[in-house]
Order: structure tokens, then sequence, then C-alpha cells
């Protein structure tokens, strides 16, 4: 018997589908608006994630399962993304993270 350890985590499948889908019931189904704060891969909305090999240094495929992309699907007028700051991964390696503008933005935001 094998044990899937994401399902004692994500009990209700896959989270960026079960995001959307509350969502859609709780808001968009109401036709009320909202602002949805989250990490930024899961706010993709029209454009996808790319899945990469960093062993191969090869593309694989884009991932057009995220919850931006779920929820543009079903209404694609009336839903974006804005994308504020953040660092992203190197070409190199999924822990190691470039800052925009070499951290300047970063050193100035931690004076306040």
């Amino acid at each position: 018997m094998t044990i899937n350890l994401s399902e004692k985590f994500w009990h209700k499948g896959d989270p960026d589908q079960h995001r959307a889908e509350v969502i859609l019931k709780e808001f968009v189904s109401q036709k009320k608006k909202d602002l949805i704060y989250s990490g930024m891969h899961h706010a993709f909305t029209k454009c996808y994630q790319p899945v990469y090999d960093f062993e191969k240094k090869v593309f694989i495929r884009l991932h057009k399962g995220r919850m931006g992309n779920i929820i543009a699907e079903k209404i694609p007028d009336k839903v974006f993304t804005i994308f504020l700051h953040s660092p992203w991964m190197a070409k190199t390696s999924l822990t190691e993270l470039i800052y925009p503008i070499g951290g300047v933005i970063d050193l100035v935001m931690a004076e306040f």
C-alpha cells in the first residue's frame, strides 16, 4: 500500500483547485468582488508556471492549474493578477533567490 503524504495535508485535493472552488463558490457565484492575497505562483491568471528540470537544464511544460488560472478560465474578463514585488528563483537552483535591482528595494523597505 502506497501512502500519498500530500493527502494527509491537502485532504480536499489539489490546493490550487480547492482555493479556486472556494473563491468561485463564495464570491463569483454570488456576484461579489474580492481581492485575493496569495503567493505569486498561485495568483497566475493569464500566464502559466513553467516546470523546469534543473538537473537536466531543460524546460518540461507549462503548469496551467494554478488557482488564478482556474478562476481566469471561468471569468476571463473579470480577473487579473497584481504582482507587487518578490525575489525569483535563480536559473541554477530552486533554493537560490535573485532580488530585483540587486536587492535595493528590499534594503530600502527594511528601513520601514
